[in-house]
């Protein structure tokens, strides 16, 4: 394997096993993601975000994939169960976002609340 190939691979492990479409084409071309995600070699999450078939589905791996196909981070309580912190898990999914509208959605048996921040400097994000 390349150092390339390397790298990419290690991002997707450090993900939970999740690839951005931009990514994947970044990788592969455009052509070359499409024939992988057809053959079943990488699964659709959420828009615009896969997981390579195969991988364990965890919930962190759910929360990583809802967050980063709304564009936000997990906060409040999810951050509080990622943390380890007795008494919160992540059956409710909180993600914050940068400007954008408090919503509040159910998909399937998910539950997802999402918060709006106008001042979110990534020297907030941990």
């Amino acid at each position: 394997m390349s150092g390339a190939e390397i790298e990419f691979w290690d991002g997707v492990a450090r993900r939970h096993g999740l690839v951005t479409r931009a990514e994947g084409i970044a990788f592969f071309d455009e052509r070359g993601f499409r024939r992988r995600v057809a053959a079943g070699q990488f699964v659709r999450v959420h828009r615009g975000v896969f997981r390579v078939a195969g991988s364990p589905i965890t919930e962190r791996q759910g929360l990583l994939a809802l967050s980063t196909a709304l564009g936000g981070l997990s906060s409040h309580q999810s951050t509080l169960a990622l943390s380890g912190i007795a008494g919160f898990t992540l059956d409710r999914l909180v993600i914050t976002r940068p400007s954008a509208g408090n919503f509040k959605r159910s998909l399937g048996k998910l539950h997802v609340e999402v918060h709006r921040s106008n001042f979110l400097p990534m020297h907030h994000v941990t």
